[in-house]
């Protein structure tokens, strides 16, 4: 949604605010979670619709490169530590 807002909305008002540092943002906070969490027995469950969600959104025709590499980066980190769960258990 925040990729769709026009330039001109209320919700980029102020500063050097851009819709780019806002998932960027997103992203540094969900790789917290992965890292917190990545033990959880239910961390399947829970992250890999986001890893499917992010993939997604890195596919936007106006994603820059960059960010674009950062969602598909958390992505396979959310993939390889169900992986690791998977060899555990």
């Amino acid at each position: 949604m925040v990729i769709d807002m026009p330039e001109d909305s209320s919700f980029f008002s102020f500063g050097n605010f851009s819709r780019a540092s806002v998932l960027l943002a997103i992203i540094e906070t969900l790789g917290g979670y992965i890292n917190i969490y990545g033990g959880l027995s239910s961390f399947p469950e829970i992250f890999l619709p986001i890893s499917r969600f992010l993939l997604e959104v890195a596919q936007q025709k106006n994603m820059p490169n960059l960010l674009r590499d950062k969602l598909e980066d958390m992505s396979q980190l959310i993939n390889s530590k169900v992986d690791e769960q998977l060899c555990e258990g």
